[in-house]
């Protein structure tokens, strides 16, 4: 049952972007979104579960407001909804206000996904679904509360994304307080540079996280200052689309595990997309990664296949087949975590308290409609 307080801050939202659409003139706004559910069949080799997934489905409203001849003030509402369990989710995505400038740019501030993040969007094939390659950049792909953040404009194909987060810790300390306190700062800095021209996409990104930065599950620092570096391109052929990525990850620390402090990383891939005709495309992807950590054998590996059926340009359905192959270190990667909702593990990094699981593999049958 939808909450009411979720209903009643829509309403009134409707009502004064409606409002502001009829007075401002030339002031204009937008609804979008997406919707994308799945049946998932997923195995982690011990136990199977069938289940229904929402996928980050998510609707939004965004606009613009001339200011001057110059600037255009830009605006953006995007929200996340569970329509497996038809419930309004409390998780705010990408909300910003800020301007634009022919010369100077894009500047936002609010949340928004890391530069680093969006170079790994940008790269892949498998949205959202349970071969999405998050599964394999150690929670590194992150969206950021109190982002300040600026967008170049385009030079002839090369541009740049900047973004800061300011320190979470939230508290005024004098010198000799933060010192007893072992004061650390709690930001972010995030970069992408790109080049695009014709059918070729390249990137490089980067993300450093702040000495008392949480782990992605909060429950662990993730050390001195981990930094994480990302190269990525893609080509998009008539009939057929590639990509590469190569992930390396510095100075990480997981849960506390002596195995696991300081951990370095690094994660290799390609994925390919033949499209057969206008109606089906053929998909495949293959990532492995390497913790550099005391553990033996801790590599690990994942494989994925897919189909998609295209109607038109905004509603598609797919099937995917996605397996993990790894060694046999206490620490197993869970299966459809991060794009799916529906995972073979407990959450992201799928600790299983080093009773080791098989091999997890799944089946996703999913329908996806944007708007």
């Amino acid at each position: 049952m939808f909450n009411s307080k979720v209903i009643t801050t829509l309403m009134v939202l409707l009502i004064v972007l409606t409002a502001g659409v009829a007075t401002a003139g030339d002031a204009n706004w937008s609804f979008y979104g997406k919707f994308h559910s799945s049946i998932n069949y997923l195995s982690n080799g011990e136990n199977s579960q069938l289940g229904l997934s929402s996928n980050t489905s998510r609707y939004g409203f965004k606009g613009s407001k001339p200011m001057n001849e110059e600037f255009t003030f830009i605006w953006q509402v995007e929200q996340a909804v569970n329509i497996a369990q038809g419930d309004f989710s409390t998780n705010l995505r990408n909300t910003f206000v800020g301007f634009k400038n022919e010369n100077i740019g894009t500047v936002l501030a609010g949340r928004h996904d890391t530069p680093h993040k969006t170079l790994g969007r940008k790269t892949t094939f498998f949205f959202d679904t349970v071969g999405d390659n998050r599964q394999m950049t150690f929670g590194t792909d992150s969206r950021e509360d109190d982002i300040l953040a600026w967008v170049s404009p385009n030079w002839s194909g090369f541009a740049l994304f900047l973004a800061y987060q300011f320190d979470q810790d939230n508290a005024v300390m004098d010198d000799e307080a933060a010192a007893d306190a072992e004061f650390f700062a709690e930001t972010v800095f995030s970069g992408m540079a790109t080049y695009a021209k014709d059918d070729f996409y390249v990137g490089a990104s980067m993300i450093m996280f702040g000495e008392g930065y949480n782990a992605t599950n909060g429950t662990a620092d993730r050390g001195d200052s981990p930094s994480v570096y990302r190269f990525a391109g893609k080509y998009n052929a008539e009939k057929f689309a590639a990509s590469a990525s190569y992930l390396s990850v510095g100075g990480q620390d997981w849960n506390g595990v002596d195995a696991y402090v300081d951990m370095t990383a690094s994660t290799i891939g390609f994925e390919g997309l033949f499209k057969a005709n206008e109606k089906y495309n053929v998909k495949f992807g293959y990532y492995m990664s390497d913790p550099n950590t005391d553990a033996d054998d801790d590599d690990f590996s994942m494989m994925t296949f897919g189909v998609d059926r295209n109607f038109g340009k905004s509603t598609q359905v797919y099937v995917q087949y996605a397996a993990m192959s790894y060694g046999d270190a206490a620490m197993n990667w869970p299966m459809g975590g991060s794009g799916s909702g529906f995972a073979t593990g407990t959450s992201w990094g799928g600790w299983d308290n080093g009773t080791g699981f098989e091999n997890p593999s799944g089946m996703s049958f999913g329908v996806a409609h944007k708007w």
